[in-house]
């Protein structure tokens, strides 16, 4: 039986180009940015929203070139990403956001603090990855996409799925999910531009975000996965060192990368403590 989503489906024009944005619920707007990698989009979000608790609007846009939004042929590179964002957020006129982003959209989200930081109530990074942040390390997660960019198989994608879930009960059914939106004209030449693009910052404007995010007030939390294994385990306090100060850092027990798909229950109470602290 078909269960009924509790989403809201939108379209919203942004830079000549229409993002998908998934919506529900009522109250001071939560920002729900997703991961990258192939066939990811915001729907990953819906446990972890089914658990959060609050009078909250919860907002789940695919970022362009994945999920159902557009693929336009434009650079991915730079801050791109980071800057629909902000243009979605003023077309949508959200005023201060709290602003959740997870993996690769944990470093879109960082870009958009760093740029608008009087947009951002509170910003929650779950699983970033260390390069926002100027450290280097092999990340056998990033190694995998490119395997899938070069050759797309269920079998290689399963593998990604391995690496990124510490939940086995759901790796199928989140294969099939994958396999399905990578079919999608574009999608697959969007990841080649974005592992080309990983490249091309340079030190200097590393330095600079990294600045401006120790600059900001508001509070701010990083939520790490025991069972990381897309990045290398110790990433996180590396991570936390270059955060402001009054960051707080939330290691959760049983979840891999995909924290809030992995587990929902313990990532949505972190996330009710932080917007409930200020």
């Amino acid at each position: 039986m078909k269960t009924e989503s509790p989403w809201v489906g939108l379209h919203v024009a942004v830079a000549g180009s229409k993002m998908f944005v998934r919506v529900q619920g009522n109250g001071p707007p939560v920002l729900l940015l997703h991961g990258g990698g192939p066939g990811t989009c915001g729907e990953g979000w819906t446990p972890f929203v089914a658990a959060c608790s609050g009078q909250r609007q919860y907002l789940a846009p695919d970022h362009l070139g994945f999920g159902y939004s557009d693929v336009p042929d434009i650079d991915y590179g730079g801050n791109m990403l980071a800057q629909r964002v902000i243009e979605l957020m003023d077309t949508l006129c959200l005023g201060r956001v709290a602003l959740v982003g997870h993996s690769m959209g944990a470093a879109v989200a960082a870009a958009v603090a760093a740029a608008r930081p009087e947009s951002i109530s509170h910003l929650v990074l779950i699983a970033p990855g260390g390069g926002t942040y100027g450290l280097a390390y092999r990340s056998p997660g990033i190694e995998q996409i490119a395997r899938i960019v070069d050759i797309p198989s269920r079998d290689n994608m399963r593998a990604l799925v391995r690496l990124m879930s510490n939940c086995p009960a759901s790796h199928d059914r989140q294969v099939e999910q994958r396999m399905r939106l990578v079919a999608r004209p574009g999608l697959m030449d969007v990841q080649r531009r974005l592992l080309q693009a990983r490249s091309g910052v340079s030190a200097a404007e590393r330095a600079e975000l990294a600045g401006k995010l120790r600059a900001l007030t508001q509070p701010v939390a990083l939520v790490w996965g025991e069972e990381e294994r897309f990045n290398p385990g110790g990433l996180g306090p590396l991570i936390r060192e270059k955060l402001p100060p009054q960051t707080t850092y939330h290691v959760i027990p049983g979840a891999g990368h995909n924290v809030q798909y992995d587990e929902p229950e313990r990532a949505a109470k972190v996330l009710d403590e932080v917007l409930g602290a200020s």
